[in-house]
């Protein structure tokens, strides 16, 4: 996005042999985290789970003149943007060909399925804490930029200048010890 406008996605595959299944849920999650960020080759990087999809509207609109040099500006002033998150309400195949269809529909069709209860804010049943702060209705009726604070246990996915992110510490290994 920032040489010429444009988008360039370099994938890189971080694999660790198993010798047991029990074995396998100690994932170093933190290492290939922290293997992407080496990688990274741009100012901002977008911290996110693998399974999170961003809407087209959302890419259009940091593609649109200025957006992107507005958003680096905002970072440099030790500030993150932080994308809300929600969840489909329905079984796994409804669920999915909803979710696709919000991420191709964009923001108001995102808001609708909220509201209908058709989606509810990520991990909101199992994890409250960790997307409270995100204050969805705010994001519902705002067209710009707000302020949030944190609060303890907030996990939000968050764009970031590379330089400012800690890095994971890997002695944390398998999911929820990330």
């Amino acid at each position: 996005m920032e040489a010429e406008g444009s988008c360039m996605l370099d994938l890189t595959l971080v694999v660790q042999d198993f010798d047991d299944v029990v074995e396998a849920d100690y994932y170093t999650f933190n290492a290939a985290r922290n293997q992407a960020l080496r990688l990274a080759l741009t100012e901002a990087v977008l911290l996110l789970d693998v399974d999170f999809i961003l809407s087209a509207s959302f890419l259009e609109e940091l593609r649109s003149p200025g957006a992107y040099d507005s958003l680096i500006s905002h970072l440099h002033q030790h500030r993150l943007l932080v994308i809300p998150a929600f969840e489909t309400n329905t079984d796994e195949e409804d669920g999915e060909i909803l979710a696709k269809s919000l991420v191709a529909e964009g923001k108001d069709a995102a808001v609708d399925a909220f509201l209908s209860n058709k989606t509810d804010v990520f991990q909101r049943r199992w994890f409250p804490a960790g997307h409270a702060s995100d204050k969805t209705l705010e994001w519902i009726d705002s067209s710009q930029i707000f302020s949030t604070e944190y609060t303890e246990n907030y996990e939000p996915y968050v764009v970031i200048l590379r330089k400012d992110v800690v890095w994971y510490d890997e002695r944390f290994r398998g999911y929820g010890w990330d």
